[in-house]
């Protein structure tokens, strides 16, 4: 399975932008640099499942969501 990360960041960038938290609030929250979560939601980085787990928790969405029916049979 291909992960496409341009699209997991867009994802994650509109449910966090649909809460109200601003990347400051989230990067803290996951314990992660501001930057680093930037890098993610633009897509410019690959990233761990574990950090986007994390990031999911915080958002309170499902990684069904963030990937679709990539993890589904």
């Amino acid at each position: 399975m291909k992960i496409d990360y341009l699209m997991m960041g867009e994802k994650l960038k509109r449910q966090r932008i649909k809460q109200k938290l601003t990347q400051e609030q989230l990067a803290e929250a996951v314990d992660l640099s501001v930057s680093h979560l930037s890098h993610i939601e633009n897509g410019n980085t690959k990233t761990s499942l574990q950090t986007v787990l994390n990031i999911s928790n915080v958002l309170n969405i499902s990684i069904d969501k963030i990937f679709g029916d990539k993890f589904r049979n």
